[in-house]
């Protein structure tokens, strides 16, 4: 491995926080869509898996729009897993 310079490292950064705002996005998106989610961790799961399960159906081989599509919704079910979680301690 090598390491990154100053300039990578700053274009990492600044693609990540995209993908961050567009994740901040969705998060609303399933607010709006579906209020105040409260769940068990087996449900999160479930809900988790089955967002991947899109994905893996869009073929992220190719990495279609609509596979980079249902990760960010995976990944906001996450974000909205750990809030949740969070909140309850």
């Amino acid at each position: 491995m090598s390491k990154l310079t100053e300039q990578q490292l700053l274009k990492r950064t600044e693609r990540r926080q995209s993908l961050f705002n567009r994740v901040q996005e969705e998060c609303v998106q399933q607010d709006i869509k579906w209020g105040d989610q409260s769940h068990e961790d087996g449900k999160w799961l479930q809900i988790l898996i089955e967002e991947l399960g899109e994905a893996c159906k869009d073929d992220l081989e190719d990495f279609s729009v609509e596979a980079r599509r249902e990760l960010i919704q995976a990944a906001a079910v996450l974000i909205q897993w750990i809030y949740d979680k969070t909140r309850k301690c």
